[in-house]
């Protein structure tokens, strides 16, 4: 009977120089990945509240528009402007008086809230393309 000998010695395969540091270099390149895929993520849920906010933030803007006279005054603008140029500084302070300022607020605080998201959305996009395809 013959015997074989399964313990065969076979010599493994040396790794290349520079794999350790490539392994190192693309672990540190899925930790910034995963950083910029969370920025996304909350850039993505900042800008979908802020669209939702945005239609009722301008409906009070509207009702309270229309509440305090300012469309009437406003309107004055179109059809008697000629009194207007007369009377500016009273008329301006009656605009002043009757526009609702901190709903004017709350709208161009959700105005930039949106630019805000989309400016961070982008720039975090840009990122991810660059390191995935760099």
């Amino acid at each position: 009977m013959e015997t074989h000998d399964n313990n065969l010695n076979f010599m493994a395969p040396e790794p290349s120089d520079g794999l350790f540091y490539k392994i190192i270099n693309r672990i540190e390149e899925e930790k910034k990945l995963r950083k910029i895929r969370k920025k996304i993520i909350y850039s993505s849920l900042l800008f979908s509240c802020s669209l939702i906010a945005v239609v009722p933030a301008i409906i009070s803007l509207w009702t309270n528009l229309d509440s305090s006279g300012f469309n009437s005054f406003a309107s004055l603008l179109f059809s008697d402007s000629g009194m207007i140029f007369v009377y500016w500084q009273s008329f301006s302070l009656a605009l002043l008086e009757t526009l609702p300022v901190i709903n004017l607020i709350l709208v161009l605080a959700v105005a930039m809230g949106i630019l805000t998201s989309l400016r961070f959305l982008f720039k975090n996009i840009k990122k991810i393309n660059s390191l995935k395809f760099a």
